[in-house]
C-alpha cells in the first residue's frame, strides 16, 4: 500500500521562492507603463570652426539638422552667428599671438530640439547623451560639417 504525501519543508521552501517569483514579474509588469520619461525641449549651441565663408553662406535658419547617419532631423537651426576664426600664430621672434584670419569663419550655430533627461541628468537627444565639448558631425539640406557642442540649455515641456 502506498503511503499518502506528505507535505514537506522542501516543498514549503519551493512554493514560497515560486510565490516570490510570481510577485516580483507581476511587479514589474505594473511599473512597466509608469517607466516614461517626460520630453524636454532643448536649445543647443554648437560651433563649426574655421569654415570657409562659403560654408557659412550655406547654413540658413529654419534648415532641419541630422547627426550623420540618421535619416531624421534631430533640431531645426533658429540663429546662425559666423564670427571670423582667430589662430595661433607665431611672430618673427617665435612668440604665439591669436591674430584673426580672412577668409575662415567660427560658425556659432544655435538649434531648438527636444530629448529627455536620463536619471542621472545627462540630456538625451536622438538616442545620444550629449555633453559640452562633444564632436558631433551634422548636416543640413545645403551642408556637411564638423561641430562641437559648446551649450546645452534645457526648458521643461509643457
Amino acid at each position: 500500500m502506498a503511503t499518502p504525501y506528505r507535505f514537506k519543508a522542501r516543498d514549503v521552501v519551493i512554493l514560497l521562492i515560486a510565490l516570490a517569483v510570481v510577485t516580483i514579474i507581476f511587479s514589474k509588469v505594473l511599473i512597466l507603463g509608469k517607466l516614461e520619461m517626460p520630453q524636454r525641449s532643448f536649445t543647443l549651441t554648437i560651433v563649426s570652426e574655421q569654415e570657409p565663408a562659403y560654408m557659412a553662406d550655406s547654413i540658413l535658419p529654419g534648415d532641419y539638422v541630422y547627426q550623420r547617419g540618421a535619416s531624421e532631423p534631430f533640431g531645426k537651426i533658429t540663429h546662425v552667428e559666423p564670427q571670423t576664426s582667430m589662430m595661433l600664430i607665431a611672430d618673427d621672434y617665435g612668440q604665439m599671438h591669436y591674430k584673426p584670419v580672412d577668409g575662415l569663419y567660427d560658425i556659432y550655430i544655435t538649434i531648438d530640439t527636444s530629448g529627455f533627461l536620463s536619471l542621472n541628468g545627462s540630456p538625451i537627444i536622438d538616442r545620444t547623451f550629449f555633453y559640452v565639448n562633444m564632436y558631433l558631425p551634422v548636416f543640413t539640406e545645403r551642408a556637411n560639417f564638423a561641430t562641437r557642442v559648446i551649450e546645452i540649455e534645457s526648458h521643461s515641456k509643457g
